[in-house]
């Protein structure tokens, strides 16, 4: 789609062509991009039930949204396997972040912690069915993805960026740039979503806590700090996002835009 673009411009000059003209053009671009994402969606969509996720009573249908949140990051159409293989990786967390929060007992988590610890099926015997589903697909999300950086000869979530180990755990755990960036994460998600997490029975959160070290106060006391606190410590980021250190700028956008 890139060459399209470049040729047309080194083909009409942007101040002597018709600009309606030029917008039909682009036109054309915009469908092509369209229909790729949509077949890309199509394979996401089989995934997603053929794995058997969609089955759980949990779930929160969310893989659309996931791939559209990878678009934003990069819409280039040769990184369609990075898009993919972001939104299955964001689907899984989701669900595991669900288990966690409510669809687990403790003895029930102990097990399952220990079983991916070790990426051991069997382990998991006497678990709920759905414990089970969900390491299943999780695995064979993990090894489809293998294949295709073994394949391609690059791994499918870094788009191409060249990192080293240290670099890596320069904008990884520990790290100040992932700690706040994974905290206006979690902030922003409850202040967006605990009405909704709670009436599927997630009844732990941000608001909830605040509420709860601040006696008499309401929910839109919480809201207001914490909206606040994710203000500020977006400026925080900024300056880690600046800061001069041994990892590439294109790989600090990356985890920023997400």
């Amino acid at each position: 789609m890139a060459s399209l673009q470049i040729k047309f411009n080194l083909e009409s000059r942007w101040h002597t062509n018709v600009l309606r003209l030029e917008a039909r053009t682009y036109i054309d671009i915009y469908g092509d991009i369209q229909s790729i994402q949509q077949h890309k969606l199509q394979i996401l969509s089989r995934w997603w039930t053929e794995s058997g996720l969609a089955k759980l009573e949990f779930s929160h249908h969310r893989h659309v949204e996931f791939y559209f949140w990878a678009a934003g990051l990069c819409i280039d159409p040769k990184y369609s396997t990075f898009r993919i293989g972001f939104a299955k990786m964001a689907t899984f967390v989701t669900c595991l972040d669900d288990i966690y929060d409510t669809y687990g007992t403790l003895d029930q988590l102990e097990i399952f912690t220990e079983a991916f610890k070790r990426w051991d099926l069997p382990s998991m015997e006497g678990l709920p069915k759905f414990m089970k589903l969900i390491f299943k697909a999780f695995d064979e999300g993990v090894r489809d993805m293998a294949q295709e950086a073994e394949k391609n000869l690059k791994p499918v979530l870094l788009l191409d960026v060249p990192i080293s180990n240290d670099s890596i755990k320069e904008i990884d755990y520990p790290s100040r740039f992932n700690e706040i960036l994974c905290l206006t994460l979690r902030l922003r998600g409850d202040t967006k979503n605990f009405k909704a997490e709670a009436d599927h029975g997630e009844v732990v959160s941000c608001i909830t806590c605040y509420m709860k070290d601040h006696p008499g106060s309401t929910e839109e006391n919480a809201l207001e700090y914490l909206n606040y606190l994710v203000d500020e410590k977006l400026k925080e980021l900024n300056w880690e996002y600046f800061k001069i250190d041994n990892v590439p700028i294109i790989a600090k956008d990356h985890a920023y835009a997400l």
